[in-house]
């Protein structure tokens, strides 16, 4: 019989990479506005810093699907 790719360990797996995602791209943006804020030079760390958090999430997707191969 074929193996189930979706099993509940493996759709656990992805709900916690998408919890990951929402609190990393979460925090990038809370963390831009604080520092545009305090630093007066609005759009820099608003963009800066998600794109920095956007960039580890898709890091750590690739190298958790590298993993079940």
């Amino acid at each position: 019989m074929a193996e189930d790719k979706w099993n509940p360990s493996s759709i656990l797996q992805f709900t916690s990479i998408t919890f990951q995602w929402f609190l990393l791209l979460g925090l990038g943006v809370w963390g831009g506005l604080q520092l545009d804020e305090r630093w007066h030079c609005k759009p820099i760390f608003i963009i800066i810093l998600p794109l920095i958090a956007l960039s580890y999430c898709f890091y750590a997707l690739i190298k958790s699907l590298q993993n079940k191969k």
